[in-house]
């Protein structure tokens, strides 16, 4: 007997956030509705670390795995995190413009290495009395980490900045606190 599940158990995601720790190591932080993954990425390879999970022990800390290959082993555990737009109404969410979408994930894969980013409020709300941004714009929190900080030891909310995606350009924003 097979059993269905749908494609939006774990979206919209509950927070994120991306920093490097070295030249070339990423983390990312992930955290769904059931889960809280930690992704190491190097060169070429997507390891999911930290997993306290036991159903992933197979996959936790390994070594070797291609981005695709990991991401569709997780999918076969029922953890699916590659969205598709079709997806954001059964979550109750607008999907965000794809041009202004592709141009903040290149910012941000460019950006990485000085920056650490993460989610923003701002960017998708599901509060009808304060709805975000429009769908046309991205929104993240940005801070400088040049001495690659997994962590800050002082993360205050005016530590941070704001930068906003358009289909062709990208600013800091204020007063988004």
């Amino acid at each position: 007997m097979a059993m269905l599940q749908s494609r939006c158990t774990d979206y919209p995601y509950q927070s994120w956030k991306m920093r490097c720790t070295d030249n070339t190591t990423c983390l990312l932080d992930l955290e769904t509705k059931r889960l809280k993954l930690i992704f190491e990425i190097t060169p070429l390879q997507l390891k999911l670390v930290n997993c306290e999970e036991e159903s992933l022990a197979h996959l936790a800390e390994k070594d070797g795995f291609s981005p695709g290959y990991l991401l569709e082993e997780l999918a076969k555990c029922g953890i699916l995190l590659l969205p598709r737009n079709e997806d954001a109404e059964l979550a109750g969410i607008e999907p965000k413009d794809q041009a202004a979408e592709e141009r903040a994930i290149i910012d941000v894969a460019l950006g990485v290495r000085a920056f650490h980013f993460r989610e923003s409020k701002w960017n998708q709300s599901r509060d009808q009395a304060n709805p975000g941004v429009p769908p046309e714009n991205i929104v993240m929190r940005i801070r400088e980490n040049l001495e690659f900080d997994d962590e800050f030891l002082e993360d205050f909310e005016p530590d941070w900045s704001y930068v906003m995606w358009w289909n062709n350009k990208v600013s800091f924003v204020e007063n988004c606190r």
